[in-house]
C-alpha cells in the first residue's frame, strides 16, 4: 500500500492536535546529534540502513511510494523497536513517523463511531505505535500493509469496546457480534493477501480501502457503498476519474484471483501477509 509522507492527508499537521505535535517533535529530532549518531551507527552496521547515515537521509528515502528498499527499512526499524535494546525507542519513533499519515486515515475511518477527534487521534497513534513495537520477527516483507491493517483492527476493537460501554439501546446500532467477521475486516485481509501475492499494487489496495473499507454504522457485514471521492482525491492527489478507473481495474484483478483466497479465522486472528 502507499505509505508515503510526501502527500499526507489535509490538515494532518495542525499544531493543536497530536499529529501536529508529533511533526514538530520530528523537526527537532532531525537535528538531534544523539539521534543522528545512532542512525549513523545503524548505517555502518546493517544493510537495510546502508547509505542512510542521518535522520534527514532516512526521511528522504521514504518520501515517495513504498518500494522494496523502503519496505526493508521499515521492517528493520520495527524489529529494532520491538527488541530489548537501548536504540528501540528511537527506532520506534522513526517508524511511527513513516506510518503517521496512515494513522491519520485510520483515525478518520472511525470518526462516526468515536466523534471526539482528539481522543480518536491519540488512540490511532497508540495503535500504530503498538503495531510497530509488536511486529512479529517472521514478518520481513510487505511490512507497511501489515502494520496498517494491524493498527486499523486494534483501533476498531478499542473503539467498539468503548461503544459497548454505552447503554444497551445505544449499542445495538453499532455493535458487531464477537463471533462474526465484520466486512471491513474481511476486506482488509483480502487486500493484504492480494498485495502480498502481487495481485494488485499497494497503491491500488490503499485506494480500495479508502473507497470501500469504512464501516457503515448500523449494518452488519457491510461497508459504505461509496467513499467520499473528493476527500480521497484531496488525500491522494489523484483526480476522481482516475480513482474510479484504478478502483475498477483493481476490482477486476481481485475478482479474477479471489478463488485462491482462503479467509482466516473471524476475530482475534493474526493477519499475516504471506
Amino acid at each position: 500500500m502507499d505509505i508515503t509522507i510526501s502527500a499526507p492527508p489535509t490538515g494532518w499537521n495542525r499544531q493543536n492536535n497530536v499529529f501536529g505535535r508529533l511533526n514538530l517533535e520530528w523537526m527537532r529530532l532531525r537535528d538531534d546529534a544523539v539521534v543522528n549518531a545512532v542512525v549513523a551507527r545503524w548505517a555502518r552496521a546493517e544493510p537495510a540502513f546502508a547509505g542512510l547515515s542521518s535522520v534527514a537521509l532516512l526521511e528522504e528515502a521514504k518520501s515517495g511510494p513504498v518500494d522494496e528498499r523502503v519496505d526493508a527499512l521499515l521492517g528493520a526499524l520495527a524489529h529494532k523497536a520491538g527488541s530489548p535494546i537501548a536504540d528501540a525507542p528511537i527506532a520506534a519513533r522513526i517508524a511511527l513517523q513513516m506510518m503517521l499519515p496512515k494513522a491519520v486515515r485510520i483515525s478518520r475511518a472511525h470518526a462516526r463511531l468515536l466523534p471526539d477527534a482528539d481522543e480518536r487521534d491519540q488512540l490511532a497513534v497508540c495503535c500504530m505505535y503498538t503495531a510497530i513495537r509488536t511486529l512479529p520477527a517472521r514478518i520481513t516483507h510487505h511490512v507497511p500493509p501489515y502494520l496498517a491493517w494491524g493498527a486499523h483492527q486494534a483501533m476498531r476493537r478499542e473503539v467498539l469496546a468503548q461503544v459497548r460501554e454505552l447503554p444497551s439501546d445505544a449499542v445495538e446500532a453499532v455493535a458487531v457480534p464477537r463471533a462474526e467477521r465484520n466486512a471491513s475486516e474481511e476486506l482488509g485481509q483480502l487486500l493484504a493477501w492480494a498485495v502480498a501475492r502481487s495481485v494488485i499494487s499497494r497503491q491500488d489496495a490503499d485506494l480500495l480501502a479508502a473507497r470501500y473499507g469504512n464501516e457503515a454504522v448500523g449494518r452488519r457485514h457491510s461497508w459504505k457503498n461509496i467513499g467520499d471521492l473528493q476527500q480521497i482525491a484531496e488525500e491522494t492527489g489523484l483526480s476522481p476519474a482516475a480513482i474510479k478507473q484504478r478502483c475498477s481495474r483493481a476490482t477486476r484483478k481481485l475478482a479474477a484471483a479471489v478463488a485462491d483466497y482462503q479467509p482466516g479465522p473471524a476475530r482475534g486472528a493474526e493477519l499475516v501477509p504471506a
